[in-house]
């Protein structure tokens, strides 16, 4: 069974290659950064996160890291400086995602490669509870995680925005980005054997996968939608 981070790997093995600088932008304690990293390559890694003490865990792991509010701070890199940007489950936090990749357009270099992880609102589960007037997994309404199904208010109540394989596509074509590839990936939040059978979709149907793998490429005129 495929994890995302295997995933994610194997994509910036085989499409990218060799990514000489990259960046992690919302890079936690760096372990995924670095097993990307290791894949392509790369000789610099940087993160960029708002969280002090996890900043300091991926440092101790050999990263050069920032502190910014991928909301609002213009991101404290040249432009046309690094080859691949990753964003593992960070756009669905942001309040101005376009802000993060108008910045992430920036600092990439002519071709260099965005690989982009957010769960789906698209998910084949969230299309049958919507149909029984449950709220979609992964949303919040508010402080309380109202109206889903088997599942507690008290618990976290979601994400601040999701998106359907066609809205995201939609979203970084907007931001002059060419979709190179587009995988989907179940989690170990299910227990089998829905796991497996999450599994099995993600691979037949990334459009009704769990969480949505995104390979795009930075071009340099506007795109038609």
């Amino acid at each position: 069974m495929r994890d995302r981070i295997t995933i994610m790997s194997h994509l910036v093995k085989v499409q990218v290659r060799n990514a000489e600088r990259i960046l992690d932008l919302g890079c936690g304690d760096g372990n995924v950064t670095i097993r990307i990293a290791e894949a392509c390559c790369a000789k610099e890694v940087f993160g960029v996160d708002v969280d002090d003490q996890a900043l300091q865990q991926a440092q101790r792991k050999g990263m050069t890291v920032v502190k910014a509010d991928l909301n609002v701070d213009k991101l404290p890199f040249q432009a046309n400086y690094f080859d691949l940007v990753i964003m593992a489950e960070v756009i669905e936090h942001l309040l101005d995602p376009d802000h993060a990749l108008q910045q992430v357009q920036r600092v990439l270099k002519p071709g260099g490669y965005l690989l982009l992880t957010t769960p789906n609102l698209g998910w084949y589960v969230n299309r049958l509870v919507l149909l029984f007037g449950y709220q979609p997994y992964w949303t919040g309404c508010g402080r309380y995680n109202v109206g889903k199904f088997m599942r507690s208010i008290r618990e976290p109540a979601g994400h601040l925005r999701l998106y359907t394989m066609r809205a995201l596509k939609q979203m970084l074509i907007l931001h002059n980005f060419m979709i190179v590839t587009i995988k989907g990936s179940t989690t170990d939040l299910l227990r089998e054997p829905l796991r497996t059978v999450d599994d099995i979709i993600a691979r037949i149907r990334s459009s009704m996968a769990q969480i949505l793998i995104v390979l795009a490429r930075k071009v340099s005129t506007y795109m038609q939608l």
